[in-house]
C-alpha cells in the first residue's frame, strides 16, 4: 500500500510541477543559508582551477573582455565562457565567490528542471522518476560539492541540459526558432567545457542525415548549424581583440591529456581501472577516493534500460537518442586521455544527470508495468478520468444553457405569449 501511495505522489503532475517550480528556489535558499554570512573562500593565489578563475575574473570586471595583460594560463582551465559568467556575477554582487556559489546553486536547480521538462512527455511515472533520479544526481555531485567551488561543470552543466531541452522541442515542434536556440547554447556549452565537442560535431552531422531522409526541415538544420557557428565565433573574436590574430587554443590545447603507458600490456588494467572510476568504484584508480553509490545505481538503470530496449525492439524517443548518443561521446575522451584521478570525478559527474535520464525511464516502465502497482493505478486513473469526463460535460452543457439565453432572453416567455394570443383569437 505505501508503495501505492508513493508511485501516485511520484505519479502526479500537479506534484511534478509545484516541484519543477519550486526545486530552484528551495536549492538556492539551501545555499544561501548553508553559507551564511556568503565570506569570500579563494584568494587571488593559488595554482587551483578556481584560483585560476578568479584571477581571470577579477581581470575582466577591471580591466575589459579581451583580459588585459592577457596572462599564459588564459586557456588553463578550459572553460573560456566561465570565466565571463564568474565575473559576470562579480560585476551584478561583488567580488566575492560565494554569490558565485548561489548563483551555481540556481543553475542546478533549474537544470533539474529541465531534465523534467524533457522527461515529461515519455509519462507520467517517468517524469517523476527523473525528478527524483537527476535531482538526487545533482544533490549528491553538485549542490552538496562542486556547486561549492568556481567550476565551469556548473555551468556546463546546465547549458548541457538547455541543449537536450531545446533539441527535443525543436524536434517535437519542427520548430526553426527553437533549432536556432539549441545550436546557440550548444556553442556555448562548448565553450564552457570543450569536452563537448564531440556531440556538437555528431549532432551536426546527423542533422545532414536527418535532412535527407525528410526528417526535420532544412530550415531546422540550417538555424541549428548557423548559432552554433556564430556562438562559437565568441573565442577567436576575444582572441582577436586580445593579441591581434583569432585562434581556438582554449579549445585544441592538450597539454593535460593523460598519456597512457608504454608498455602496451599495461593497457588493460590501466584502461580497466578508469573504466572502474567512470562506473563508481573510485577506489580502483585511487585509493584515497570514495566510492560513488549512486552512480553505480544509474549504471544500473542505463543498463536495464538497454536491455528492455533490445529484448522489446522498442526504439529510443528522440530526447534518449540524444542522451545515449551524448553520454558515449562524452565520456569516451574522458576514460581515454582526462586526468580523471586529478579532477575528482567531476567531469565523469556531469554525464550522471544525463544518464539518469535513461535510468527513469527504466524505472518509469517498470513501475508502471508492476502487476500489484498497476490495478491499483489503473484504478485511480479511471477515476480522474472519469471525473475530468463529467467536469467536461457539466461545462458543455452550461455552454449550451448560456448560448440559449443569448438566443432567447426572455427564457421562452415571449413564445408562449404568442401561443396563447393565438388560441384567444381562435
Amino acid at each position: 500500500m505505501a508503495g501505492v501511495l508513493s508511485l501516485r505522489l511520484i505519479a502526479s503532475l500537479r506534484w511534478q510541477r509545484a516541484a519543477a517550480i519550486l526545486l530552484p528556489i528551495a536549492v538556492t535558499l539551501f545555499t544561501v543559508w548553508r553559507l551564511w554570512p556568503l565570506v569570500d573562500d579563494v584568494p587571488l593565489d593559488g595554482g587551483d582551477d578556481w584560483h585560476f578563475y578568479k584571477r581571470l575574473a577579477v581581470r575582466i570586471v577591471d580591466g575589459g573582455l579581451s583580459i588585459p595583460g592577457f596572462p599564459s594560463y588564459r586557456v588553463v582551465p578550459h572553460g573560456f565562457l566561465y570565466n565571463y559568467f564568474v565575473a559576470g556575477v562579480f560585476i551584478v554582487f561583488g567580488t566575492n565567490s560565494a554569490f558565485v556559489y548561489v548563483a551555481q546553486a540556481l543553475l542546478t536547480g533549474l537544470t533539474v528542471s529541465l531534465f523534467w521538462l524533457v522527461a515529461k512527455h515519455s509519462g507520467t511515472i517517468t517524469a517523476g522518476m527523473t525528478l527524483l533520479l537527476c535531482g538526487a544526481a545533482v544533490f549528491l555531485d553538485f549542490t552538496n560539492r562542486l556547486s561549492l567551488r568556481l567550476l565551469s561543470e556548473n555551468v556546463f552543466l546546465f547549458l548541457g541540459a538547455a541543449v537536450l531541452w531545446l533539441v527535443a522541442e525543436a524536434l517535437r515542434r519542427h520548430s526553426v526558432p527553437f533549432s536556432g536556440m539549441a545550436g546557440a547554447a550548444l556553442g556555448l556549452a562548448v565553450l564552457s567545457r570543450t569536452s563537448m565537442i564531440a556531440w556538437a560535431v555528431a549532432l551536426i552531422l546527423l542533422g545532414v542525415w536527418a535532412v535527407a531522409r525528410q526528417q526535420i526541415r532544412p530550415a531546422m538544420w540550417t538555424a541549428f548549424t548557423a548559432a552554433f557557428a556564430i556562438a562559437m565565433c565568441l573565442l577567436p573574436l576575444r582572441e582577436y581583440a586580445a593579441v591581434g590574430y583569432s585562434n581556438f587554443h582554449a579549445i585544441t590545447d592538450g597539454g593535460d591529456w593523460i598519456r597512457p603507458p608504454a608498455a602496451v600490456r599495461e593497457w588493460p588494467e590501466y584502461y580497466g581501472r578508469r573504466l572502474l572510476f567512470i562506473a563508481g568504484a573510485t577506489s580502483f584508480l585511487e585509493p584515497d577516493y570514495r566510492a560513488r553509490p549512486h552512480w553505480m545505481a544509474i549504471w544500473f538503470g542505463v543498463a536495464g534500460y538497454l536491455v528492455s530496449r533490445i529484448t522489446r525492439r522498442r526504439s529510443p524517443t528522440g530526447a534518449e537518442a540524444l542522451v545515449l548518443l551524448m553520454v558515449p561521446l562524452y565520456l569516451g575522451p574522458v576514460w581515454l586521455v582526462a586526468g580523471v584521478s586529478n579532477y575528482g570525478g567531476r567531469m565523469v559527474a556531469v554525464a550522471m544527470p544525463f544518464a539518469a535520464l535513461l535510468a527513469a525511464r527504466w524505472a518509469g516502465d517498470y513501475l508502471g508495468s508492476a502487476r500489484f502497482l498497476r490495478h491499483d493505478l489503473t484504478k485511480e486513473i479511471g477515476n480522474q478520468s472519469e471525473a475530468e469526463q463529467h467536469q467536461r460535460h457539466r461545462a458543455a452543457d452550461g455552454e449550451d444553457d448560456q448560448r440559449r439565453r443569448a438566443a432567447d432572453p426572455d427564457g421562452g416567455r415571449g413564445q408562449h405569449q404568442r401561443e396563447h394570443r393565438r388560441h384567444a383569437g381562435d
